[in-house]
C-alpha cells in the first residue's frame, strides 16, 4: 500500500514506537514503498535508524500465522547474516497492534534497494540470489513456523458462496497460479457443481 493511511499519521507511528520500543524517536516519515502494507523511517539522535511496517491482519487465525512468521524470522535471522529481523519491543514482543487489525513491526533501518523491485540486470544478480536462497533453505525449520495447510480464501473460511463465484469467473486474475488453477477449475467445472449440489443435499438432510 502506497499512501498514508490518514488515521495513523507518522507521529502516531512514532509515539507507539517511542512507548513499545523505548527508541527515542526525533523524527518519523512515511515512506512510499513495497505493495504490502505501510512504512514508516524512524530517526533519533543518530540519524535514520529505524524502519517501521503496518500490516493488515484480518483475523485472529491471519494475525497468529503473521507472529509466528515473525518469531521465525528472527529465530532464522541467527543462521543468516543477510536477514533483518523484527526488534522485539521492552516486553519482548514481535508486533503490537496499533489499532484493531492493524499490526506494527520495528526494524533496523538499511539503506538499499530490495531485491526483487525490478528484473535483473544480468545473471550475476541471479547467481548472488541463488545463493541467497540456497542459505535460506538449508536452515532448519523453526519450530515457531506453522505448517502449511490447504484453505480457500484468505481467511481459510470461504463458503459455498465463495466457491460459486470461482466457478463463475472466465478469467481469475489473483496472482501468478490463478490463470492454471482457473482453468483446472473450468475443466471439471461439471463435476464440481454436481458434488456441491450433493454436498448441499446431504447437509439439508442431517439438519
Amino acid at each position: 500500500m502506497i499512501a498514508e493511511p490518514p488515521a495513523i499519521p507518522a507521529q502516531r507511528v512514532g509515539s507507539a514506537v517511542r512507548r513499545e520500543w523505548g527508541v527515542e524517536v526525533t523524527a518519523a516519515e512515511h515512506v512510499e514503498v513495497g505493495s504490502h502494507g505501510w512504512h514508516w523511517v524512524l530517526g533519533d539522535d543518530g540519524g535514520v535508524q529505524w524502519f517501521a511496517t503496518l500490516e493488515q491482519v484480518r483475523s485472529s487465525d491471519e494475525r497468529r500465522t503473521r507472529i509466528a512468521a515473525l518469531e521465525a524470522a528472527g529465530a532464522m535471522a541467527r543462521g543468516l547474516p543477510f536477514a533483518v529481523p523484527p526488534v522485539l519491543t521492552r516486553d519482548a514482543r514481535v508486533a503490537v497492534d496499533l489499532a484493531p487489525g492493524l499490526l506494527l513491526t520495528l526494524t533496523p533501518y538499511v539503506d538499499g534497494e530490495p531485491v526483487g523491485t525490478g528484473p535483473f540486470e544480468d545473471d550475476t544478480g541471479r547467481v548472488e540470489v541463488a545463493h541467497l536462497l540456497g542459505q535460506l533453505h538449508r536452515q532448519a525449520r523453526p519450530r515457531q513456523l506453522p505448517r502449511w495447510r490447504p484453505r480457500i480464501g484468505r481467511q481459510g473460511d470461504a463458503g459455498a458462496e465463495d466457491l460459486q463465484r470461482c466457478l463463475e469467473l472466465e478469467v481469475w486474475t489473483g496472482g501468478p497460479w490463478s490463470v492454471p488453477a482457473g482453468r483446472l477449475l473450468a475443466g471439471s467445472a461439471t463435476l464440481v457443481r454436481r458434488c456441491v449440489r450433493r454436498f448441499s443435499l446431504l447437509a439439508a438432510a442431517v439438519k
